[in-house]
């Protein structure tokens, strides 16, 4: 796995599920299959969904405000994402 791929999957999950980071309760435990080694495609994939869930975990009032649990949808939209065959694919969904 790709240096960077394997430091932001344990970045965004590791942070995630640390209790001190969030008031609100721990949502339940997702469980997300990554596979041993990313191919280039999923790289980039994963770190377009990174770039996506950034952005609107900082900027958006509803997760801001503490309306919606953005981690946990990062770890649902995970597999979808890495499932992506190619750009077009990755923006049509």
């Amino acid at each position: 796995m790709a240096p960077f791929a394997t430091y932001l999957l344990v970045l965004t999950l590791g942070l995630s599920t640390a209790p001190h980071l969030s008031a609100q309760p721990a949502p339940p435990t997702v469980t997300v299959a990554i596979p041993d080694a990313l191919t280039a495609r999923q790289t980039d994939n994963v770190a377009a969904l990174g770039q996506v869930w950034g952005l609107l975990k900082y900027h958006h009032p509803a997760v801001a405000a503490g309306q919606r649990d953005w981690d946990a949808e990062f770890r649902r939209q995970l597999p979808r994402v890495l499932a992506c065959r190619s750009v077009a694919a990755r923006s049509a969904y």
